[in-house]
């Protein structure tokens, strides 16, 4: 047995699952605003219960490392990395906007995912589909909504947007034609997907060295932004 223990807490919500063998054991998502310490461990206590597993039958720990929002990043990452260092096991980092395009499964259309930044931005990537990890087409970068959907509307594919952004800029969305709006159910990170990477990549030894897994924030926080100066919330 490979049992890979996922967390992602780059959103409002965070969500766990396990997987063995890249297949879904169990899996737990809540809401959690910016109580994400709070509700991190008992979550990740009761996905490990469900199965019957203690942390040391973990062969390694998977993480979304964002971007998203900071609070939240900081304890999804702190904690995969205390519990890879401490059960001395591996640990695997994928994008949390690879991770939302990965639980769409196959689609045809080309995948936008766009994540509400707060002042007055997104978080964006696209992707085509591809098991288990999407194919990418752009880097994760954080993008002016008006511009971005500038950019959407002179592609000739037809497109499939998800992501809290879509309801956070309505009009500026809507100008996208040739966009489908995928469920809001697909509109946080995929754990079950992020096990599924996390077993393949670990099948081909594709393990990211502690150091070098840190929350992919793209800009500084809100918290040292001058008065006066953000954006809008």
């Amino acid at each position: 047995m490979t049992f890979i223990l996922g967390l992602d807490t780059s959103t409002n919500f965070v969500g766990v699952a396990l997987a063995d063998n890249g297949k879904k054991v169990a899996a737990e998502s809540h809401f959690a605003a910016r109580q994400h310490a709070e509700v991190m461990a008992p979550t990740i206590v009761d996905v490990l219960s469900s199965a019957g597993v203690t942390p040391h039958d973990l062969a390694a720990i998977a993480v979304g490392i964002g971007p998203g929002l900071f609070t939240g990043l900081r304890v999804g990452v702190t904690t995969a990395l205390v519990m890879a260092q401490a059960l001395d096991i591996p640990l695997l980092a994928v994008s949390s906007l690879e991770l939302m395009a990965a639980g769409l499964g196959e689609v045809t259309r080309e995948i936008v995912t766009v994540f509400d930044a707060k002042r007055g931005e997104v978080f964006y990537a696209s992707f085509r589909a591809g098991e288990p990890t999407p194919v990418r087409l752009s880097v994760d970068a954080v993008v002016d909504p008006t511009e971005l959907v500038d950019q959407l509307m002179a592609r000739a594919s037809d497109l499939v947007l998800l992501g809290d952004a879509v309801s956070a800029y309505p009009e500026i969305f809507a100008r996208l034609a040739h966009a489908e709006v995928a469920e809001t159910d697909f509109w946080v990170p995929s754990v079950t997907a992020l096990v599924g990477i996390a077993a393949s990549r670990l099948a081909r030894g594709e393990v990211d060295p502690l150091e070098s897994v840190v929350p992919n924030y793209l800009r500084t926080s809100d918290a040292i932004i001058p008065t006066g100066r953000k954006g809008p919330r």
